[in-house]
C-alpha cells in the first residue's frame, strides 16, 4: 500500500477550511489567496482519491463531504504538531536570544573578527541587547556578570570559565616608507636605534616586546619612541612610515596593513587570549548562544587568512 505524504500547509488548508466553512474566511485567517488554499485542498483531495468538501457555486461556501472524518482528523493532528514544534521554537528563541548582554574586547578583535559577521547577528536576534565595551589594557579586569570578555589572561579567577580563543603570534612591522629611510633593524639592539611606536593604553609596554628576554630590549626600562593613544592610529602612523610597531601577524593579515616583517627568522611570542565568562551567567542559553557565535566568528574569518585557530572549541548550546 502506497504511503501519503501531506505538507504541513496542505494540513493547515484543509483544517481551516473544516473551520470556517468558507474558502474566503480560511484563506484569510491563513494570510494566502484564495486560489492558492484551493489548490492545497486539490492536492490532498487528490492523493486520496475522494472530495474532501462540498463547494458551493460563487459563494465560497463548502460542506463537509460525508465519510471523510477520519482525514479530517488526521489532518488536525498534524497541524496541532506543527504548532506544538513552532510554539517550543519560539520559546527556545526567546530564551537564547532575549536578555542584555556585554562584550568587552579590544578593539582589533571587534574590527577585524567580530565585526564582519555583527550587524547579521543584531539583526538575528533582535531581541538580545548588546552593549559593547573597548578594553584594549586587559591587566586585573573583572568583567560583570553578564559581561563577554575576549581578553588576555594573566591570572585565573575563580567564578570564572576561560575558553581559549587562539594564540596570537607577536612580531615587528615597519613600512617601506620607512625602511628606505632609516635602515631595516638587523638585531634586537637595533630597536633602540629606531623609532618605535608604543602603545600607550597598556600599562606595561614591555609586553609588546616579549620574545627576547626584557632585559636586553629594556636594559634600564625606557626606551625612547611615541606613545599612541588607540591601536588603529598606531597601525595608520606605522603604515605611513612613522616608526617599528609590535603586533600580531593574524592582525596584520586581516587588516592588511602595507608593512613588512623586519624579523621574518623570529617565530615571534605567542600571546594567548581566552573568552572569560561569569560560571553563573554562564549557566543561561542567552551566554551560551553568544559564545558560540563569537567562536564562530572567529572559525569564519581565520579562514580568509588561511590560518588555523590553535584552539579547537565545543558548543555549549545545542
Amino acid at each position: 500500500m502506497k504511503k501519503l505524504n501531506f505538507s504541513v500547509n496542505e494540513a493547515r488548508a484543509v483544517t481551516m477550511l473544516e473551520k470556517t466553512l468558507n474558502v474566503a474566511s480560511a484563506a484569510k485567517r491563513l494570510d494566502v489567496s484564495p486560489n492558492a488554499l484551493n489548490i492545497s485542498i486539490s492536492r490532498v483531495e487528490q492523493k486520496i482519491h475522494r472530495a474532501l468538501f462540498v463547494r458551493k457555486q460563487k459563494t465560497g461556501e463548502v460542506t463537509i463531504a460525508p465519510g471523510v472524518e477520519f482525514i479530517l482528523s488526521y489532518m488536525n493532528t498534524i497541524t496541532n504538531a506543527a504548532d506544538l514544534i513552532e510554539d517550543e521554537n519560539k520559546t527556545w528563541s526567546s530564551e537564547t536570544t532575549g536578555g542584555q548582554i556585554i562584550l568587552t574586547t579590544s578593539q582589533t578583535i571587534m574590527e577585524y573578527v567580530l565585526g564582519p559577521y555583527f550587524v547579521e547577528f543584531v539583526n538575528k536576534s533582535p531581541q538580545l541587547n548588546v552593549s559593547i565595551k573597548q578594553q584594549d589594557d586587559w591587566a586585573d579586569y573583572t568583567p560583570a556578570t553578564n559581561e563577554i570578555c575576549i581578553t588576555s589572561c594573566q591570572e585565573i579567577e575563580e567564578g570564572y570559565t576561560y575558553f581559549p580563543f587562539h594564540s596570537f603570534v607577536q612580531r615587528y612591522w615597519a613600512s617601506k616608507k620607512y625602511i628606505e629611510r632609516f635602515g631595516s633593524p638587523q638585531t634586537m639592539d637595533d630597536l633602540f636605534h629606531h623609532r618605535v611606536l608604543l602603545r600607550k593604553d597598556l600599562k606595561d609596554p614591555r609586553m609588546l616586546f616579549a620574545s627576547v628576554p626584557i632585559s636586553q630590549v629594556f636594559p634600564h626600562n625606557t626606551l625612547k619612541g611615541y606613545e599612541i593613544q588607540g591601536a588603529r592610529v598606531l597601525d595608520f602612523l606605522c603604515e605611513r612610515g612613522l616608526g617599528i610597531m609590535a603586533a600580531s601577524e593574524e592582525m596584520i593579515k586581516l587588516s592588511k596593513l602595507k608593512v613588512e616583517n623586519l624579523f621574518p627568522k623570529t617565530k615571534g611570542e605567542k600571546m594567548d587570549v581566552f573568552v572569560k565568562a561569569n560560571k553563573e551567567f554562564l549557566k543561561t542559553p542567552i551566554a551560551r548562544y553568544f559564545i558560540d557565535w563569537l567562536f564562530e566568528c572567529r572559525d569564519k574569518i581565520f579562514v580568509t587568512i588561511n590560518t588555523k585557530p590553535s584552539y579547537s572549541y565545543k558548543k555549549q548550546y545545542s
